[in-house]
């Protein structure tokens, strides 16, 4: 899936989680850059979740590819 994002601050972390065991699958995002930027994010079908730590305002949008 792919990943646009939009950081309003100084500090923008995503990690894509496993939902059947909560375990790390990939960091999608880390910088310390404002700014906006996009990510392919490559995974083995299944339920994920987004975790993210993140200053000031954000956004995000995933899509299925």
């Amino acid at each position: 899936w792919a990943n646009k994002a939009k950081n309003g601050m100084s500090l923008f972390q995503v990690y894509v989680h496993r939902s059947s065991d909560d375990g790390l699958a990939v960091v999608a995002a880390n910088t310390t850059s404002e700014g906006e930027d996009s990510t392919m994010v490559r995974v083995p079908e299944g339920q994920y979740y987004l975790k993210v730590n993140a200053l000031g305002s954000w956004a995000i949008r995933a899509e299925k590819r």
